[in-house]
């Protein structure tokens, strides 16, 4: 065999072999960095929920916050917002790797922090990343409540109807979903001090509520609407003073 193609073939070979080298060692970087985000994003996400459970506040509605309440509030927010931060930027990096469920815990980080365009699309990107339909619809009902609580809430009911246009009413597990979306709404108009509106929607999920066949199902969704709705208004009342 010729010396010369001896040589050529010898060198394709090992240009083959460290081209392959190459794409398993880059393949090996891309999979290491993903896992580190992944395992990144899992601790600050875990933060954030921990650092939200701790600043729950059990000060009763219309009672004037102390000094000392305004300060930890104050640090609260801060922590939220740093956490925050961080999680999107880790999960900018890598966002297929991004859950609902952090996409969601983002946006209420974002929003305890007052950054309430960040907060939205988080929560639009947390809606976009549910695993299936129902998840979309929870989602949903808290990107609804959202723009309620920042005063937009005719795009707030826009996203409850479209959240109650995903599950038609033909089987009990349906009507037991869209009843919950109608109780999420029916609270959003009462914390916006919109009682007519209210009203008509706790008839429209009684009414729908009493045509689950299932007596179990039935018994429970009739409860939960009625302890959410008389929680919602006590809580409305001692904020007004009543």
């Amino acid at each position: 065999m010729d010396m010369n193609l001896v040589t050529v073939v010898l060198s394709v070979f090992a240009l083959g072999v460290s081209v392959s080298a190459l794409v398993v060692s880059t393949r090996l970087k891309q999979f290491e960095l993903r896992r580190s985000i992944r395992n990144q994003l899992n601790v600050v996400v875990a933060e954030m929920l921990a650092s939200a459970a701790r600043e729950v506040s059990f000060l009763p509605p219309g009672e004037a916050p102390t000094p000392e309440q305004i300060a930890r509030s104050s640090i609260a927010a801060q922590r939220h917002s740093a956490l925050a931060r961080q999680a999107y930027y880790l999960a900018e990096e890598e966002s297929s790797l991004v859950t609902d469920v952090e996409w969601v815990t983002m946006a209420q980080g974002f929003w305890t922090a007052g950054d309430l365009l960040k907060a939205e699309s988080c929560w639009s990107r947390g809606i976009d990343a549910a695993p299936d339909p129902y998840y979309r619809v929870v989602n949903s009902r808290g990107l609804a409540d959202f723009l309620f609580m920042v005063g937009r809430q005719e795009e707030g009911r826009e996203r409850y109807q479209e959240a109650l246009r995903v599950f038609p009413d033909t089987t009990d597990s349906n009507k037991t979903i869209n009843a919950g979306t109608l109780e999420a709404w029916v609270l959003s108009e009462i914390g916006a001090s919109q009682d007519a509106e209210a009203e008509r929607l706790i008839r429209k999920a009684r009414g729908l509520i009493s045509t689950i066949g299932n007596s179990v199902q039935r018994s429970q969704a009739e409860a939960r609407l009625r302890a959410q709705v008389d929680g919602a208004r006590e809580w409305q009342r001692r904020a007004r003073g009543v």
